[in-house]
């Protein structure tokens, strides 16, 4: 059953992680926001629009590791983190929208 719930978390995960690609590529072309994340930020200065794919990865190993070991404590502090991350994808498309 928990791993179940890991795989249905991963998919919302990667989900939020592309809206969060596209919300923040769409914010920096209006020039209406910059990168938050330091490493992201790092990662954008470094290789142009392949940070994209560095993105991608990162989210590619913490999903392997949450369908790999999906312990209940786990789970919760991914809920928690993907939270926080739609929170921040919320809050670009209201930059791209000009609030």
């Amino acid at each position: 059953m928990a791993r179940v719930a890991a795989i249905g978390l991963v998919i919302l995960y990667n989900l939020i992680g592309v809206l969060d690609i596209v919300s923040t590529n769409t914010a920096i072309s209006l020039e209406r926001g910059e990168e938050a994340n330091p490493l992201i930020r790092t990662m954008m200065v470094q290789f142009g629009m392949g940070w994209v794919l560095g993105k991608l990865a990162m989210q590619a190993l913490v999903s392997a590791m949450v369908i790999w070991f999906p312990h209940p404590m786990v789970l919760a502090m991914f809920t928690l983190a993907i939270f926080g991350n739609a929170v921040a994808v919320a809050n670009n498309f209201m930059i791209v929208a000009g609030f």
